[in-house]
């Protein structure tokens, strides 16, 4: 008998859904007791009681040990109390991407910014992929179904931003969840606020209810973490550990939008906010960084991955549309990734630093209309290809660009996405000029 038909026939257990079933707590034998219990993905079975017998209680009562509620894989070293697992035992499982290269299933990724650069209007972006299934903006598409998105925001009006920017990025209504606060269970009922220090088990119950959640998006994080100081290892690892665990256990990409901090000395990664713990804790960071050259511009930086190579940076533009009567932005993607040097435009005075100096600028604008007069057209990548060459950094050649007012369009070559650049007619005016991923 397996530990787990073991403990189902201990606790008088009938089924009740998939990997769930109600029992009696043993210790209220003669005044029956509910008892909830949950095989988990992980292969761990949850028990709760109804009237708040810990599961050690449950188990001692019953006459078991709490190692039958272990996954068969795991075994508890008698001498020192070591859980340890036979490697032979585990089944190899395949990463599952929400975006691959960006956001994995199963695992925490923080979104970082300096205020007002976007990313809760990137997190609107992304819910509008996770709920309709479209492509990504790079092309590439989910490892899943599209599913249903969580939402818990701190800083935004629901009903008059935060829904209309959903819907101005084409997100699925009926797929999203907002968050509204926690039925706190007392002598009296009260709506209170979600805590990420109380009410991680309360968000771990709503998963597990939601098998077609995807994503869990929080905006910001430490709005959510009450007097905790994010500043202080142990008391951020309390939290994040336990909120990894759920994000692995529910198979959810759980996204932390958070600010930067304000030290541009420091390296772009370390510019999270709060203890160096909270980047520990994902599994990938981005940042959000402005073109210095460009106030409407962004940069989607991949600051950390542990589990691919890092994602080539993408860049975009927030642009306003209107949704019932008022003005409302939305991401605008580049149709190509961009290089750039991420400690450089993550910092202000990296960034005035990073501008290409004039005699370099007007090399690359010469260089430019040189490779571009003899055609109508010049496959975008052969171009940059011939500037690097030249030793043409890809910033200077990008400035140079946007200062001739050089055309691109994208079409499908043999299958696949191509960009040509041309000149521009010499009678068309700002209106036709074009920057690449322009407006």
């Amino acid at each position: 008998m397996n530990r787990l038909d073991q403990l189902l026939g201990s606790l008088w257990a009938s089924p009740a859904g998939k990997d769930r079933w109600t029992g009696v707590c043993p210790r209220h034998a003669g005044d029956p007791a509910g008892l909830f219990i949950r095989l988990r993905r992980s292969g761990r079975v949850q028990l709760r009681c109804e009237r708040a017998c810990t599961e050690a209680q449950i188990m001692s009562s019953a006459g078991l040990s709490m190692e039958v509620t272990l996954p068969e894989h795991l075994a508890v070293h008698p001498g020192s109390g070591l859980v340890l697992a036979d490697a032979s035992l585990i089944k190899p499982r395949k990463l599952q991407w929400l975006w691959p290269r960006r956001l994995p299933l199963g695992t925490l990724v923080i979104l970082g910014s300096d205020p007002e650069s976007g990313k809760s209007t990137l997190a609107a972006n992304v819910t509008a992929t996770v709920t309709t299934g479209r492509p990504w903006p790079d092309g590439s598409t989910m490892d899943c179904p599209p599913g249903e998105v969580i939402l818990l925001s701190a800083e935004d009006l629901v009903a008059e931003v935060t829904v209309p920017r959903l819907l101005a990025a084409g997100a699925d209504l009926g797929r999203v969840r907002f968050m509204y606060g926690v039925m706190r269970r007392s002598t009296e009922d009260r709506l209170a606020g979600f805590s990420l220090v109380e009410d991680l088990s309360a968000l771990d119950e709503l998963l597990g209810d939601f098998p077609h959640c995807r994503l869990v998006c929080v905006d910001t994080w430490e709005c959510f973490l009450g007097d905790l100081d994010t500043n202080k290892n142990t008391q951020v690892r309390s939290v994040l550990m336990p909120f990894a665990e759920i994000a692995e256990e529910h198979g959810v990409t759980i996204l932390l939008l958070q600010h930067l901090n304000k030290n541009y000395d420091m390296s772009a990664l370390h510019r999270i906010a709060g203890s160096v713990a909270i980047a520990g804790a994902a599994r990938s960071v981005f940042s959000i960084a402005r073109d210095p050259d460009h106030e409407d511009h962004r940069y989607l930086i991949n600051t950390k991955t542990n589990l691919s190579k890092r994602a080539p940076t993408l860049a975009f533009s927030v642009e306003p549309t209107a949704v019932n009567g008022a003005e409302i932005g939305r991401i605008q993607w580049d149709p190509e990734p961009v290089e750039v040097d991420m400690e450089r435009v993550l910092s202000p005075q990296g960034a005035r630093r990073a501008a290409p100096r004039a005699p370099k600028l007007e090399e690359a604008k010469a260089f430019l209309s040189e490779a571009l007069s003899g055609a109508e057209e010049v496959y975008g990548e052969d171009v940059k290809r011939m500037a690097e060459e030249r030793e043409i950094a890809p910033k200077t050649l990008r400035t140079a660009r946007e200062a001739l007012g050089i055309l691109n369009a994208a079409r499908t070559v043999d299958g696949k996405q191509r960009t040509f650049w041309s000149l521009p007619c010499r009678d068309q005016g700002p209106a036709h000029e074009s920057r690449e991923g322009g407006k």
